[in-house]
């Protein structure tokens, strides 16, 4: 369902609806996806900083992307695993209203096996 006028602002719109062919492949809706997205761009602000530091301790570059094999792909990937694993939208990452527990379960109430790959789709939509 595309973002409509009477809910957001034309330039909304015209960002919501970038998400669409991704909201399609894991079944949410662009407004899901846009509000996913500022969410993990949200709590990913506020927690980078600790888990970057924390992942160098443990002798990791996190940017060091694809290196070895349990590193990540891209940047996206990595802020998916690090918001998304941690709950951490649902605590530091409140865009709007509500309630994101649709990230973590699909409509039929079973847990969503693919929520950080969906979030670094979301994630690589710029």
């Amino acid at each position: 369902m595309p973002a409509t006028p009477q809910t957001y602002s034309a330039y909304e719109c015209k960002k919501i609806n970038r998400y669409s062919a991704v909201a399609a492949t894991y079944g949410i809706t662009p407004v899901q996806a846009y509000e996913l997205s500022c969410a993990m761009r949200t709590a990913w602000e506020t927690i980078a900083a600790d888990w970057l530091e924390a992942a160098q301790y443990w002798g990791d570059d996190p940017y060091d992307f694809g290196e070895r094999a349990d590193q990540y792909i891209d940047e996206a990937a990595m802020i998916a695993e690090a918001t998304l694993d941690s709950h951490a939208i649902l605590t530091y990452g409140q865009c709007s209203e509500s309630d994101l527990a649709w990230v973590y379960r699909n409509p039929n109430g079973t847990w969503r096996r693919d929520a950080i790959e969906m979030g670094a789709a979301v994630y690589r939509i710029r």
